[in-house]
């Protein structure tokens, strides 16, 4: 079932540009998820603590990389 709703999302934005109405935008105000699993559902910042925990690390991102040689 979970397969089946993926795919009818990924159909609908593939043919039509958009995904189903079920998918609400994305705005990092709400932060709404859609979330595929045994009961579909949206969720307001799922994760929220994990995201947070995350803010103002720059690490990766901000190192700047030397060419090989």
């Amino acid at each position: 079932e979970v397969t089946e709703q993926v795919q009818s999302h990924w159909i609908a934005f593939a043919t039509n540009g958009k995904p189903l109405e079920s998918w609400p935008a994305y705005d990092e105000a709400e932060r709404k998820t859609l979330i595929f699993d045994t009961r579909t559902r949206v969720q307001k910042d799922p994760r929220s603590d994990r995201r947070k925990a995350w803010e103002g690390y720059r690490g990766y991102a901000s190192q700047t990389l030397e060419p090989a040689t």
